[in-house]
C-alpha cells in the first residue's frame, strides 16, 4: 500500500473524528504507520497488520478520546502497557503540547518505542521499561501524572489497582474497552473505590466498521493507601474485591 493511500485514509479518519490536523501531523501519523508496520514483520504490536484496519481500528480508537474529552494543556500522561504505542503516541502526535510516557515490560516494544519517538521527532516523549507495580512505588512516578491511560491490558479491577497510584489527586484513569466492558467496570467497583478512585464517565462509540467501545474514565477523588499496587503478578492472580 502505498503512502499516498494511507495518506488519503487518515485524512478519511480525522475528518470522521472532526480533529484538526495539519501537514505535518499527517505526515507524521503516516511515518508511524509504516514503522508499526515494518515492525510487525519482527513481533507482535498490536492485533492488526493491515494499514486500513490500524488506521481504522487501533489509530482511530486511540484517538477518539481528543473528540469527548478536554485535556489539559501541557499536562502529563501515562500510557501503561503500551506495546506498539498505542493510545500513546497518536496522542501524542496530535496533541503535541502533552507529555507523554509509554511504559511496557517488554524489552524488544521498547526498543521499537524509543526508536519511533526518534524517527518521529517527538519532544517530551519518554519510555519507561518495566512493570506499573514496581514504578507506582517510586517517588518520582506516584501521585505524578494528570491521566493514565490504558488499552487491551487487562481488566478494569485490575487496572485500578494498577493505574491510580500513579494518579494525582483531580486526575483520570481512561480505560478503552469493548462492549465487555459495562460488565467489567461493575465487577471493578470494589477495586476502584480502595485505590482512590471513582467512575465519572463513560462514553460509548462505534469505530468505522461498527464494532462497539466504550471508554470509561474514572477521578482519583483520594490517595491510594500505600500497599497499592502489590507485589508484581499478585493483582492479576487475585484482583481487588474478588
Amino acid at each position: 500500500m502505498t503512502d499516498y493511500t494511507t495518506e488519503t485514509m487518515l485524512r478519511q479518519m480525522f475528518s470522521h473524528l472532526e480533529l484538526k490536523v495539519n501537514e505535518k501531523q499527517i505526515i507524521t501519523m503516516n511515518n508511524y504507520i509504516q514503522l508499526l508496520v515494518e515492525e510487525l514483520q519482527k513481533q507482535r504490536l498490536v492485533g492488526e497488520k493491515k494499514t486500513e484496519n490500524i488506521i481504522n481500528k487501533q489509530i482511530y480508537d486511540s484517538l477518539y478520546l481528543l473528540k469527548k474529552v478536554s485535556l489539559k494543556r501541557n499536562s502529563k500522561m501515562l500510557d501503561l502497557g503500551t506495546g506498539g504505542g498505542l493510545p500513546g503516541i497518536p496522542i501524542k502526535i496530535i496533541r503535541q503540547d502533552i507529555n507523554i510516557y509509554l511504559m511496557d515490560s517488554i524489552k524488544k516494544k521498547t526498543a521499537f518505542l524509543r526508536e519511533a519517538i526518534k524517527c518521529l521527532s517527538l519532544n517530551n516523549a519518554f519510555v519507561l521499561e518495566g512493570r506499573a507495580e514496581e514504578y507506582a512505588h517510586l517517588k518520582k512516578h506516584r501521585q505524578a501524572y494528570d491521566y493514565v491511560c490504558s488499552k487491551a491490558v487487562a481488566e478494569i479491577n485490575i487496572l485500578a489497582e494498577l493505574t491510580l497510584p500513579f494518579i494525582k489527586i483531580g486526575g483520570k484513569a481512561i480505560y478503552y474497552k469493548g462492549p465487555k466492558g459495562n460488565r467489567e467496570i461493575e465487577t471493578a467497583a470494589e477495586a476502584i473505590e480502595l485505590c482512590g478512585g471513582k467512575v465519572n464517565k463513560s462514553i460509548e462509540y462505534k469505530l468505522p466498521a461498527g464494532e462497539r467501545r466504550v471508554l470509561f474514565i474514572t477521578e482519583k477523588n483520594k490517595e491510594t493507601p500505600e500497599g497499592y499496587p502489590r507485589a508484581a503478578g499478585k493483582p492479576q492472580k487475585k484482583p481487588l474485591g474478588n
